[in-house]
């Protein structure tokens, strides 16, 4: 309803006034990317055997945690309990994803996902499915707390002649 100064009313029809609520997003709050170090020289499988010259143990494994991940997105007013606000996943392909310029053993890297686990791998003949004899090159899996990158086989790496970023990938 609807009173006026002196007292006088008048009942609103139904549906006369809405509410709007406008969703919030998560928003991005850095614009540098997470960094996750693996080491061929830790690699020590039936594919690959590296020369580990540092002495450091599984290397070839890094591990990115959601908290990491919570601080760089802010999620807004949709927040869960802490201390895991969000949620986070992967996204499933249906077809083999081309990592440009990532090569193992000269033979083009590609990727695909089921929505839990990124498998990066050799693909020999080019279909774009894993085929039976085509090598694991790495793995990222999404977990309990967090995803873990495993490096499983080498990539290439093109020489900078020892100049900075020599034997360094990004991917």
């Amino acid at each position: 309803t609807v009173t006026d100064y002196d007292g006088d009313t008048v009942a609103l029809a139904a549906g006369s006034v809405q509410m709007q609520v406008v969703d919030d997003i998560p928003l991005a709050t850095v614009t540098t990317a997470q960094t996750l170090t693996v080491e061929e020289d830790d690699l020590n499988n039936s594919q690959s055997v590296g020369n580990n010259e540092d002495g450091s143990s599984n290397a070839h494994i890094a591990v990115l945690s959601f908290a990491t991940l919570n601080g760089i997105v802010n999620i807004g007013a949709d927040e869960g309990p802490s201390p895991t606000p969000a949620s986070y996943g992967l996204i499933s392909t249906s077809s083999a994803v081309t990592l440009t310029g990532v090569l193992s053993q000269g033979v083009q890297v590609k990727a695909v996902s089921d929505g839990t686990t990124v498998t990066a791998f050799a693909d020999t003949n080019g279909n774009g499915t894993q085929d039976a004899g085509e090598r694991t090159v790495f793995t990222f899996v999404k977990g309990a707390t967090g995803f873990t990158l495993t490096l499983v086989d080498q990539i290439d790496h093109p020489t900078l002649n020892g100049l900075p970023g020599d034997n360094t990938e990004n991917l």
